[in-house]
This record gives structure tokens, C-alpha cells and sequence, in this order.
């Protein structure tokens, strides 16, 4: 059977899984590494103790991690086929701009549940992403673009319409610290149930930033029509638990979440899981 070894460099953690080709959505997660802490060399020497491919694909948003190799130095260091994913043409976003994990997340989404979609990626930023479907025929366009054939309908094709950064725990308590070192650290609160008046700096802080976030997800949300609902990433569990806890969804809303979504659209699935 086989099989695609799929590495996710992202700005704090280093990801890998593996999935077959024949079934896209059975992704399994074998390793984690901090970004900081490691290399192509021994990530490497770990996969080749521990996973059998035919090829890896690589999702890499940390530009240092690029910038002198090739993918034909990492076949030779792999001892496989590697693939670097990068941006393709069916986004309205700037492509010089747009990371290719917000790309693939979208992919990921179309593939999955090919609907109009937000897909909120929680991380060291958060990231609120919509794919669009429209009526018309495929179109795809250069290497790694592949968005349009994500449904099963020859008459459909999704694309990346576009989105928003909004700051993460992180980059909020950082910033606050930046002008005053004693404010107290900051995390996205546990959900409850509607909203209440903070009375200490330490509430005021996390329940501010839940408020924001958890607002602007509703306004993206009523303003265009959205029918489906992707949280994803490192506190995507604990964001999508806040949101319901905070706000009246739509009852026909639907709303998922889907660890492994940027592995989705890493394999560039077909199909769809409704």
C-alpha cells in the first residue's frame, strides 16, 4: 500500500505523520519535535528508524529551514521522494503572502466537507480562513494547486477567497509584557458559559482576548453566509469550546473539529466525508 510520509514545520513544533494514498483521511500522527531543537539531519535519522514511504511531503513555514537546500539535497538526505508544498493560483489572496499552511488548511477543508467554509487555525496566531465554492468548471493551476479538484462534482470549484491574523495568547502576553514586564501571563480562558464582568487584571486580560476572538468568528461568520465551521491547530479544541460556550450558532451551523486538516490537504484528498 502506499504510503506518504507528511512533515509539518510550523513556527513552534515539528509535526510528522503518515497516511496511504489509496486512503487520504486515515492520517496517523508518529512523531513531534520543537522547531527549535531540531534539523532536517535528525529528523531524517529518526524517520529512517522508524517510518517506511514512498515519499514525503513537506509543509515548511519557517523560511530559514529552506534557504540553502533543495528537495533534491532531502531526497538524498530522505533517501525518498520529498515534495515542498508551496502556494497555488486558486486563492484571491496575495500568493507572495499567503503561508502555505492557511493554503492547505483550505485544501484540507475542501476535501474534507466541500462547503463554504471558515477554517480558524489556533496556534501562535490565529488565523481565520474561507473557502468559497462556486459554480464552473476545475481549473488548477501551477505545482501544488489542487483546491479545485477537492470536490467530487466536475461543476464545483473551491478556492481560498482570502482571511484573517488575529493574535494568539502568545503574541497578546508578549506585547503586554513588551510595555509593562510585571502583567501577568495570559492564556485563553477555560469555556463557560456566557459572558461576565472581570474584576482582576488577570481575567480582564483572557476574558478580553476570548471576547475579541470569539466576536470576530461570529462576524465573519453572519457577514458571509458561512455554512461550515473548521477549528484546527494547537488550541483549536480549546477555542472551538469557547465559542459555543459564548455564542447562539445557528442551528444549521455546522461546526468540526479537525486536528489533522492541514494533513488533509497535504495528501490532497479527494472526496468528501459529509
Amino acid at each position: 500500500m502506499p504510503t506518504v510520509a507528511l512533515l509539518d514545520i510550523g513556527h513552534t513544533r515539528v509535526k510528522m505523520a503518515t497516511a496511504s494514498s489509496l486512503d487520504p483521511f486515515d492520517v496517523e500522527r508518529v512523531q513531534e519535535w520543537d522547531t527549535h531543537g531540531a534539523n532536517w539531519a535528525s529528523i531524517a535519522a529518526w524517520t529512517h528508524q522508524h517510518v517506511v514511504a514512498d515519499e514525503l511531503r513537506c509543509c515548511c513555514v519557517v523560511h530559514a529551514w529552506l534557504d540553502g537546500t533543495t528537495e533534491q539535497a532531502l531526497e538524498e538526505l530522505f533517501g525518498m521522494s520529498v515534495h515542498v508544498m508551496s502556494v497555488g493560483e486558486a486563492t484571491e489572496y496575495d500568493p507572495q503572502q499567503l503561508g502555505v499552511d492557511r493554503y492547505l488548511l483550505a485544501h484540507g477543508a475542501a476535501s474534507y466537507y466541500p462547503e463554504t467554509a471558515v477554517v480558524i487555525s489556533a496556534g501562535t496566531t490565529i488565523t481565520v480562513d474561507v473557502v468559497g465554492v462556486v459554480e464552473g468548471e476545475v481549473e488548477t493551476g501551477g505545482e501544488g494547486d489542487a483546491i479545485g479538484e477537492a470536490t467530487e462534482s466536475s461543476d464545483m470549484r473551491v478556492s481560498h477567497l482570502g482571511g484573517w491574523i488575529l493574535p494568539g495568547a502568545r503574541v497578546v502576553e508578549q506585547g503586554y509584557k513588551g510595555i509593562t514586564p510585571h502583567f501577568p501571563s495570559i492564556t485563553l480562558p477555560g469555556s463557560h458559559a456566557g459572558i461576565s464582568i472581570p474584576s482582576n487584571t488577570t481575567d480582564a486580560t483572557q476574558e478580553g482576548l476570548a471576547l475579541m476572538i470569539t466576536s470576530i468568528i461570529s462576524r465573519i461568520i453572519e457577514e458571509f453566509e458561512i455554512e461550515v465551521v473548521f477549528f484546527t491547530g494547537g488550541d483549536g479544541a480549546l477555542l472551538r469550546d469557547l465559542w459555543e460556550a459564548q455564542v447562539d450558532a445557528p442551528y444549521d451551523l455546522h461546526v468540526e473539529l479537525v486536528p489533522d486538516l492541514l494533513f488533509y490537504g497535504m495528501m490532497g484528498a479527494i472526496g468528501s466525508r459529509k
